[in-house]
């Protein structure tokens, strides 16, 4: 009878056989709509949700629904290199870019129901949180969901996942793009990916990966503006978001996180970013969530330290009076910012701070932009020049 065939259990009725085909059908339905019939795309996502639902507990049916993976690749994205992406590929864009945001985030939905992910179906999920299309909202949840399912995903899987993400971010197939400002989506995923790896383990970051990234990321960092911004994005956000973990920590050691090389190196990128109309790290937040230099110069005494004597070589060495001119106009920021005069008060900066005065009074009483960064410092020092 109809009564007694529903209540027998999915893997007794269906053959592994008839459940693994049935799924790639589905499959293959979804990338061949492309986006056409987006009303029926949602359907059969809602269709593979519900089978992931009642897989729990049912070590068939749950392998069966993780083999599905290799089908799902061309409906999220087939991973490209820059070898072999062409003009024409990148503009092929995969179904789930072009889908409604509801039924982007169903398709996301379905992830929580695999109990592990293979590489390549890794990489086609980074192809799509990379693709600048995307919606921040959906890039995010993607990155979210494979957080929490990470168990799911070796930990040097996951961790490369995470990296190859930011690389990925701050680099293009073609050189004219790296000179582009980060889209709002793409500063979304990197803020996002720094704070997961501060909530995976701190100290483990700390020493070891957080060197490791910014290493591999400076050398390209040096010549391409994108991953700079990616770079100085994700320094500064890990140290403030580590901060905000440490509550009882009010600064963190510079030299226990990078060594003398590196701190150099992100000083001069930090230096560079400040003339950078493009840069991703304002001086000042101009927002409640926006992360900002004086956020993260707050927490690292050494690295405003470091700033500092930059300026000071830069500004008794260069015949560039319009950038020395932007010097002073950044360094009055500096001084007049209330969160940083504690700081700038240490020791390991007055006689920076010192040198730059005396530069900027034998410009002249005539030079606006030196005179303002005076009068700032004197407020700063209390009327002590």
């Amino acid at each position: 009878s109809s009564s007694s065939s529903s209540s027998v259990p999915l893997s007794v009725a269906l053959s592994p056989e008839f459940v693994q085909n049935w799924l790639v059908s589905l499959a293959k339905l979804l990338w061949h709509l492309q986006n056409k019939q987006p009303n029926f795309s949602e359907y059969l996502l809602k269709l593979l949700i519900e089978f992931g639902k009642r897989v729990a507990g049912n070590e068939m049916l749950q392998s069966q629904l993780d083999y599905l993976q290799p089908a799902l690749v061309p409906f999220f994205g087939t991973p490209t290199t820059e070898k072999t992406k062409s003009a024409t590929d990148s503009k092929k864009l995969a179904p789930f870019l072009t889908l409604p945001i509801e039924s982007q985030q169903l398709a996301v939905h379905l992830l929580f129901y695999f109990s592990r992910f293979n590489t390549h179906f890794l990489r086609s999920l980074m192809s799509c949180i990379t693709d600048s299309s995307l919606p921040g909202s959906v890039a995010s949840l993607i990155i979210e969901v494979i957080h929490l399912r990470r168990s799911a995903v070796a930990p040097e899987q996951y961790t490369s996942f995470l990296f190859t993400i930011l690389t990925r971010v701050g680099s293009s197939a073609t050189s004219d793009m790296n000179s582009l400002p980060l889209s709002a989506s793409h500063v979304q995923v990197v803020q996002l990916i720094t704070r997961v790896m501060v909530e995976l383990n701190l100290p483990e970051f700390m020493t070891n990966l957080v060197p490791q990234v910014l290493s591999v990321s400076i050398a390209e960092a040096k010549h391409n503006s994108r991953m700079r911004n990616v770079v100085l994005l994700f320094f500064a956000a890990y140290i403030i978001y580590s901060a905000q973990q440490l509550q009882h920590v009010a600064t963190l050691p510079l030299d226990s996180l990078l060594s003398e090389k590196l701190q150099s190196t992100v000083v001069e990128l930090i230096f560079e970013s400040l003339f950078d109309s493009s840069s991703i790290l304002p001086l000042v937040s101009n927002t409640s969530t926006s992360i900002s230099l004086c956020q993260l110069l707050r927490i690292l005494p050494s690295l405003l330290s470091s700033l500092l004597s930059r300026f000071v070589n830069y500004v008794t060495e260069s015949t560039d009076s319009g950038r020395i001119d932007d010097c002073f106009n950044v360094l009055s920021v500096l001084v007049s910012t209330d969160s940083l005069s504690s700081v700038l008060r240490l020791p390991m900066c007055q006689r920076s701070i010192t040198d730059l005065v005396t530069f900027a009074e034998k410009q002249g009483r005539a030079h606006p932009i030196a005179n303002r960064f005076i009068s700032e410092t004197a407020l700063l020092r209390g009327g002590q020049i």
